[in-house]
């Protein structure tokens, strides 16, 4: 199974097999979001905060998300770091144009002095 940031909590219990008191917990969080995403978004204090949910609860959907290639607080620093190759990018784009300005006036000017 195929679990995504985009995938509806409601599906995620059911595709998988979990404990009760895991279950209870993310149909806690699906009753107020829908997406995996939102979970995926938690960190463990802010799972620890949700209504009978202990260490090993966290525990165990720490490692069932973490079968998936995923985990709790991932998606946020993953827009996190999007966002910066983005602002990179756009820097590097602005300095290669500056470079190409540079070059330019380089230019002239050796054409100017010879």
């Amino acid at each position: 199974m195929n679990i995504t940031p985009d995938l509806p909590l409601v599906e995620l219990i059911e595709r998988i097999e979990w404990s009760v008191r895991a279950k209870n917990v993310i149909g806690y969080v699906a009753s107020r979001h829908v997406l995996v995403r939102v979970l995926l978004e938690m960190d463990e204090a802010e799972l620890l905060r949700v209504p009978n949910c202990g260490r090993k609860t966290v525990e165990e959907i720490v490692e069932v998300l973490k079968s998936h290639d995923l985990r709790l607080g991932g998606y946020t620093e993953l827009l996190r770091l999007k966002k910066e190759q983005a602002r990179l990018t756009e820097e590097q784009a602005l300095l290669t144009e500056r470079q190409a300005q540079i070059r330019q006036q380089m230019e002239q000017l050796e054409a100017s002095v010879a």
